[in-house]
């Protein structure tokens, strides 16, 4: 899930470039001028946290191709699982 909203906020929206850039402007100039964006980039750079720690740790488990495959079908269905909330709860196609 941490991965499609950082891609999702990475290349379609771009929000997380723009918020960082509104946060730059905030740590200089001390004004905030869109506070929403600047916490998607919080939240980005949140999830590139999670992300690193749990490949790491997984990693120092020294998985076998069976551990592989579980990890990705725990991705694919994670974000299969994203999918369905958007289209339950907007109305709309992904």
């Amino acid at each position: 899930m941490a991965a499609a909203w950082n891609c999702l906020n990475l290349f379609v929206t771009h929000l997380m470039q723009t918020g960082m850039s509104l946060l730059l402007s905030f740590v200089r100039t001390g004004h905030m001028g869109q506070p929403v964006t600047v916490m998607v980039a919080i939240g980005g750079m949140g999830h590139a946290i999670l992300l690193i720690a749990c490949v790491m740790h997984f990693l120092e488990l020294r998985p076998g191709i069976r551990q592989w495959g579980q990890f990705l079908a725990g991705g694919l269905l994670s974000i299969a699982y994203l999918a369905l909330a958007v289209i339950l709860t907007t109305g709309h196609g992904v």
